[in-house]
């Protein structure tokens, strides 16, 4: 725009050199001929001027709208991090297990057999611990990626954004105090057996018992031949993952998303019967949030973990429902 205008002003300065001598050596006819020739290029100049103007006005616009997406797009702080709680629940539970109830029997009827007023010198005391209703809390952290699903929004329409989410979460099913009788081991064998040199106790009967007597302790304080040994089993399940996720409607307070599939590793504790304790799965989530103020969002989701049956019989397949509060940064 600058060369055009210092272009224009040569012009009119030539144009003005060349006009004098001529004005008074010509007559007043040559000169107005010349005057017309110079106004109309004078007016295709200013022509030139305003399309130039134009399209740099246009240009410039243009830049300052790109400006103001690009500010825009960072003050959305698309990144989050999640607090998640809520309801778990496997397809199976893992009662009668040997490391959760010591293969709980319920064939008596008695639905805790451990319970004061039984009448055999050493009863096992356990009872069913495995539940497969739990709950669960953890955290999860999500990455912007891509703000139109690598170009398919465009195509299909739907404005989507991905990101990837690492997710973990602890899961609790059940918890038990057992009188536990003694695992099937060499070790136990060789006690059970030491214990029939005790007076009053039977040979092969489990270490740890609910009378008095030999035990040395009062009857349902839970004291075998060799102490105290009630345990609280804890039944539980911790899940790492990394998915992708698919968040739809950019640019509205309410947020659908869902995660088509996801990797997701898992540790049991107590380990299976097979002494196993991990196995590796896929995990299906859909889900919503609300941006409530600011950068503070509230959500829920359900997913599905499927295990398919991994663990040495122990089957981990199951779902989650809750709720979780995000901050974006």
């Amino acid at each position: 725009m600058k060369k055009t205008q210092l272009a224009a002003a040569i012009a009119l300065a030539v144009s003005g050199a060349v006009i004098a001598p001529q004005a008074s050596a010509a007559d007043h006819k040559d000169m107005q001929a010349q005057i017309n020739a110079l106004s109309g290029m004078m007016k295709q100049m200013q022509k030139e001027l305003k399309r130039v103007k134009s399209a740099g006005g246009s240009q410039s616009l243009q830049e300052w709208e790109n400006t103001v997406n690009a500010v825009n797009e960072l003050k959305q702080k698309k990144n989050r991090v999640s607090f998640r709680g809520g309801f778990a629940r496997n397809d199976q539970s893992r009662v009668g297990d040997i490391l959760t109830d010591a293969n709980w029997d319920n064939s008596g009827g008695n639905a805790n057999p451990g319970a004061l007023g039984v009448t055999t010198a050493f009863a096992t005391g356990n009872k069913a611990n495995g539940d497969r209703e739990g709950w669960y809390f953890g955290a999860a952290l999500d990455h912007h990626i891509n703000s139109d699903l690598f170009g398919i929004s465009d195509l299909i329409g739907v404005p989507a954004e991905v990101l990837a989410e690492i997710m973990f979460e602890y899961k609790e099913f059940d918890r038990e105090l057992l009188n536990r009788a003694p695992l099937a081991t060499a070790a136990n064998d060789s006690a059970s057996g030491a214990a029939s040199e005790m007076t009053g106790v039977t040979a092969n009967a489990p270490v740890c018992g609910l009378s008095g007597g030999a035990t040395g302790g009062a009857v349902g304080d839970g004291a075998g031949p060799y102490g105290n040994c009630s345990n609280t089993v804890t039944v539980t399940q911790f899940t790492l993952s990394a998915s992708p996720k698919i968040k739809f409607m950019e640019g509205s307070n309410f947020r659908p998303w869902v995660i088509p599939a996801g990797f997701a590793f898992h540790v049991i504790s107590p380990p299976s019967d097979g002494v196993t304790y991990t196995t590796v799965g896929v995990q299906f989530a859909v889900g919503a949030d609300y941006k409530v103020w600011k950068d503070i969002y509230v959500g829920s989701d359900i997913r599905y973990h499927l295990t398919s049956n991994a663990t040495d019989g122990v089957n981990l397949d199951g779902m989650t429902a809750g709720g979780y509060v995000s901050l974006g940064f």
